[in-house]
């Protein structure tokens, strides 16, 4: 662990900024596994290449996603887009797997994978 004096105070126009991160591992056929996630319920696969986050609480907004996929292959075929999000209602955030040329892809990541993922949300009104 770092032995050093991390400054918990964060600069932004933004009030009430929360930041949530997991790591989803994938396993055969796409199913995903939460290795982390505070602030994370649970992660399930709907259909291929289409993952559905829920979230343990509602947030007033999402203010942005980042999902990074570490492959075991090496070979960096697939990224991630934000496909919808309900943070006020329902508490998910739906993310799509998509081919380099940004078309929506049929394909899950493969086995082995992870997806490290930072959602940031507005824990306020305003």
């Amino acid at each position: 662990m770092a032995s050093r004096l991390f400054n918990q105070e964060s600069l932004t126009y933004e009030l009430a900024v929360v930041k949530l991160y997991a790591v989803i591992s994938i396993g055969a056929t796409g199913a995903p596994t939460l290795s982390r996630g505070k602030g994370i319920t649970s992660v399930s696969r709907t259909s291929a290449g289409l993952y559905v986050i829920n979230l343990d609480d509602t947030y007033a907004a999402l203010l942005g996603t980042s999902v990074i996929v570490l492959t075991t292959s090496g070979a960096v075929d697939l990224e991630v887009g934000l496909l919808s999000e309900t943070v006020a209602t329902t508490k998910t955030v739906n993310i799509q797997m998509v081919d380099l040329d940004g078309t929506p892809s049929l394909q899950d990541p493969a086995d082995g994978d992870k997806l490290y993922v930072e959602i940031t949300l507005s824990n306020s009104g305003q």
